[in-house]
C-alpha cells in the first residue's frame, strides 16, 4: 500500500467518522498541510468517492458516496493486508537478528528504542527465549514495551545484559555510537537487519 493510498483511507475514515469537519480540521488529525488535504479532496471527490454539500455561507459538508464506501472497505483491506505482511516481514528479521546470539549463549538482551518495532522485537525474542531486562530510550515519558517500563537511556550498565539491541530505525549510528561511549563493544551491539 502506498502512501498516497494510506492518505486516501485516512482522509475517507475521517470523513465518515464526522462529515462536518472543515479541511483545516482534516488536516489537523491526519498531520498533513492543508494544501495536501485540499489536493487529497479535490481526488476524492474527482474520483466520485466523496460529495460536497454546501451548507450555509463557506460551509460545506463532505459525505461519502457509495463507490467511497466501498473504496474505503478495500484500502481497509489492502492496509491490514499490508501489515500482516509487515509484521511477517519483521518477526522474522529480528528472529535472524536475535539468533546469533542465543546460539552464542547470550540471553539477556536490552533493547534500545521503544516504539511498535520494540513491541514485535519482544515478541520475537521471548519465542526464541531471550530475557528482555531492559528497555531504554532517550525521552521514555512513562511508556512501556510490553510489561517493562522504558527507562532513560543513562540507567543501562554495562554489566546488565549480554548485548544490546537497537530496536529503533532513527538515528541508529548515533545510539551505536553512545552504546560505544558507554564501554559497549561492537560484538555487544546488535542492530535488527530491517532497522
Amino acid at each position: 500500500m502506498d502512501k498516497e493510498q494510506q492518505r486516501t483511507l485516512e482522509l475517507l475514515t475521517e470523513i465518515e467518522k464526522d462529515a462536518g469537519l472543515t479541511q483545516n480540521d482534516l488536516a489537523v488529525r491526519m498531520g498533513v498541510a492543508v494544501g495536501l488535504t485540499n489536493l487529497l479532496m479535490k481526488r476524492v471527490v474527482k474520483k466520485g468517492y466523496v460529495k460536497i454539500s454546501k451548507l450555509r455561507g463557506r460551509k460545506v459538508r463532505y459525505l461519502l458516496t457509495p463507490k467511497g464506501i466501498s473504496e474505503k472497505s478495500r484500502l481497509a483491506y489492502e492496509f491490514l493486508r499490508y501489515s500482516f505482511q509487515y509484521y511477517r516481514y519483521m518477526r522474522e528479521d529480528f528472529r535472524k537478528s536475535l539468533e546469533p546470539h542465543l546460539q552464542s549463549g547470550k540471553k539477556r538482551v536490552v533493547f534500545y528504542g521503544s516504539g511498535e518495532t520494540a513491541e514485535l522485537a519482544y515478541l520475537s525474542a521471548k519465542e526464541l527465549g531471550f530475557s528482555v531486562v531492559q528497555v531504554i530510550d532517550e525521552e521514555p515519558n512513562g511508556s512501556h514495551v510490553a510489561d517493562i517500563k522504558v527507562e532513560d537511556v543513562e540507567t543501562l550498565r554495562n554489566d546488565d545484559c549480554d548485548f544490546v539491541l537497537i530496536t529503533d530505525a532513527e538515528r541508529v549510528k548515533d545510539r551505536c555510537d553512545r552504546l560505544m561511549n558507554m564501554g559497549f563493544s561492537k560484538e555487544r551491539v546488535a542492530v535488527v537487519n530491517g532497522v
